[in-house]
């Protein structure tokens, strides 16, 4: 392991198996010239990220995302 990964691993091993993904919102936004489709992973213990997910249609890439759901739900973040 790379020695600047080494405080990283300590620290994301001490929470590991404390945060988990409480949720995936999946959203669709119209622009001028193109559909935004972006993604929210909320985490049981507040902090939330939000990505941009992309492919085309904006539609497919949603179902595609929503279908991870399950899988992700429960799972560690980090």
């Amino acid at each position: 392991m790379p020695p600047f990964l080494a405080s990283f691993e300590r620290r994301a091993a001490a929470r590991r198996n404390r945060v988990k993904i409480r949720d995936v919102h999946v959203m669709m936004l119209q622009g001028p010239s193109r559909t935004y489709t972006l993604v929210k992973i909320a985490s049981d213990a507040g902090p939330s990220g939000i990505a941009e997910a992309y492919g085309a249609p904006g539609v497919g890439v949603k179902e595609q995302v929503l279908s991870l759901k399950p899988w992700l739900v429960g799972k560690d973040p980090l």
